[in-house]
């Protein structure tokens, strides 16, 4: 009623008054035309901050397993899905070639090793002969020029032996690394798991860093979420995030915030976090790979003023304000705004319940402009 009688109010006021002018015509009275609004009330409600992201499940113990030697593949012990236990052999390639290099490896090393057998007996026998003949040379019974002959010989001979025995440790070295090609031509499972991909049939011809597997240990799959830097400062470990996994038909499942990364991101402004497995059975369903929707809810207050939050503005000092409504006229009113949600932001300063704010029509009030409202709701308050 208040509003209708403005007005009418304002339509008499800019009707002709019938008195005469000095050129003798009607006066006119020009008044402001009244801006259109539309309005809310304020309303303390309860209100909960809920942020959505995006991740993938993963799996620490997800591994592709790579041929780590060439050769054409003899035997595939293991097919898709099948569990494999740690070390078991899940594909031989063929070993004879590399049976046959570690054979000729054990050659050269024995035959080194004899080398230097052989080269110790000649020390030994040059050193008996020069002790056997250094105190006949006091008697004139040998030459010095024998004595320093021997003398160099057995120097000789101790430097023979020492470029033996590094012809022992280099065949050595080359025969642990023919051993450990041969071991690789049995490739292993690193861990307990499931056979998750399988890339290579028996006979197929392989080279080195060729992808054979992928096995997976799905017991500690987790999700990895991407938090904006804006949010990192609320998320706490224990928080409880329902997830919606399109793979499993929308249905929801229940998650906690295990792991929260001790910085953000330089890169890309975000913080890691990771969403292990709460209380749901669903949760047995999930396969690594697979892609959810996650939301966490980040705040919570039992009672908050509640404003939409397009009714905040920006002032060119960075503050913010609203514009309220005051007996029919507008009133620039600076305010405190708080949590942040979607649509609606909490006000710590500068409202109270009850008072009605210009959500739309406010580009051009002024300071005790005169309004017209056009609807007045209260906020809605989304639970």
């Amino acid at each position: 009623m208040k509003y209708l009688l403005l007005m009418a109010l304002v339509a008499f006021a800019g009707c002709d008054s019938g008195k005469p002018t000095k050129e003798g015509g009607p006066s006119k009275m020009k008044i402001a035309p009244a801006a259109t609004v539309m309005g809310h009330t304020i309303v303390a409600a309860p209100f909960q901050v809920k942020r959505d992201y995006g991740g993938e499940f993963v799996s620490d113990a997800m591994a592709d397993l790579s041929a780590e030697v060439s050769g054409v593949v003899r035997e595939v012990n293991v097919r898709l899905g099948d569990p494999v236990d740690k070390d078991q052999v899940l594909a031989v390639v063929d070993p004879v070639v590399f049976q046959q290099r570690v054979k000729e490896l054990q050659a050269s090393v024995n035959l080194a090793e004899a080398g230097v057998e052989e080269a110790r007996t000649q020390l030994q026998n040059l050193q008996a002969d020069l002790n056997r003949k250094k105190p006949l040379l006091a008697r004139n019974l040998v030459t010095a020029r024998e004595i320093e002959d021997l003398e160099s010989q057995v120097a000789v001979g101790a430097q023979r032996i020492s470029v033996a025995q590094a012809t022992v440790d280099q065949n050595r070295a080359r025969l642990a690394t023919g051993r450990d090609n041969l071991q690789d031509t049995k490739v292993r499972a690193p861990f307990a798991g499931v056979v998750a991909e399988r890339y290579v049939d028996m006979g197929n011809h392989v080279t080195a860093g060729q992808a054979l597997f992928r096995v997976v240990d799905d017991t500690e799959k987790y999700l990895q979420l991407r938090v904006a830097e804006h949010d990192s400062g609320m998320i706490e470990q224990g928080m409880k995030v329902t997830l919606r996994v399109d793979a499993l038909g929308g249905d929801l499942v229940e998650g906690v915030v295990a792991r929260i990364a001790p910085a953000v991101d330089p890169q890309t402004r975000t913080l890691r976090i990771d969403v292990v497995k709460g209380t749901d059975a669903n949760w047995g369903r999930i396969k690594p790979g697979m892609y959810a929707r996650a939301q966490i809810i980040i705040a919570s207050k039992d009672s908050a003023l509640l404003a939409p939050s397009q009714a905040i503005q920006k002032d060119r000092d960075g503050s913010r304000y609203v514009w309220k409504v005051v007996d029919g006229k507008s009133l620039k009113t600076v305010i405190q705004p708080g949590l942040r949600d979607r649509d609606q932001t909490e006000v710590l300063e500068g409202l109270s319940v009850g008072d009605i704010i210009v959500v739309r029509g406010h580009e051009k009030l002024t300071d005790d402009g005169i309004v017209q409202l056009v609807a007045n709701e209260p906020s809605k308050v989304k639970p």
